[in-house]
């Protein structure tokens, strides 16, 4: 288990809160301050302390953050000190791009994730677990047990029973790529199946790859078609 401390922008608070459940979620300790920081206590001494404690420090970087002088340039700081001490090679720090922001100067030395897309938080799980490579499936079986969610998955649910299915497969794509939930994808796939975009047959092999078919929304699908 790594310790994860996650540097943002108040502003950027619920982005970076899917990234702590996700991580949280695959067995880490993901250390945000709304949740961690205890009241009263003199906030850049603890945030200096909880840097040097930690395995990793996650930046996250958006348009808020780089163009609004505050406490994320002094933590940025911080943990470009703390990674100064590292051994050449290792991981330490990871920026992750929120939106479509320039990475500031002192941190273009080092490879970025794009928090956008469907495998953003499956890249970011493999710089905390590198070298190790990731199993998707050990993924996809944590993302079940800890019935962690997008808020798309169940508006695009009931989009499908509704017949809109374009808008079903969107809601779905997006639930996907915020939170890599299996189910996510497999509504996806469903309303695909219901614009004639793939067979039920090609359904069915989703259910198998996704490892759903001894769930009540696998065997739904095999059985119903959705």
């Amino acid at each position: 288990m790594a310790r994860i401390f996650l540097s943002y922008a108040r502003d950027d608070a619920q982005p970076v809160r899917l990234i702590r459940d996700f991580l949280i979620a695959m067995g880490h300790e993901a250390w945000m301050d709304m949740y961690n920081l205890p009241p009263g206590t003199v906030f850049d001494v603890e945030i200096a302390k909880e840097i040097k404690r930690s395995d990793y420090v996650i930046v996250c970087l958006s348009c808020h953050s780089v163009n609004h002088r505050g406490f994320v340039q002094r933590e940025v700081k911080f943990a470009l000190d703390e990674f100064s001490k590292v051994p050449e090679g290792r991981i330490f720090l990871i920026p992750v791009r929120l939106d479509e922001c320039e990475v500031p100067y002192s941190l273009t030395h080092l490879t970025w994730v794009d928090n956008f897309g469907a495998d953003s938080k499956v890249r970011i799980l493999q710089a905390v677990i590198h070298p190790n490579p990731v199993d998707i499936d050990v993924v996809h079986q944590r993302m079940r047990d800890a019935e962690l969610f997008s808020e798309f998955h169940d508006p695009g649910r009931r989009e499908y029973r509704n017949g809109n299915y374009e808008e079903a497969e969107r809601l779905a794509v997006l639930a996907y790529n915020e939170i890599p939930n299996p189910h996510s994808k497999l509504n996806e796939m469903v309303a695909a199946c219901a614009q004639g975009k793939i067979i039920w047959r090609q359904l069915n092999d989703w259910v198998r790859k996704l490892k759903l078919e001894n769930t009540g929304h696998g065997r739904s699908v095999i059985e119903k078609g959705y």
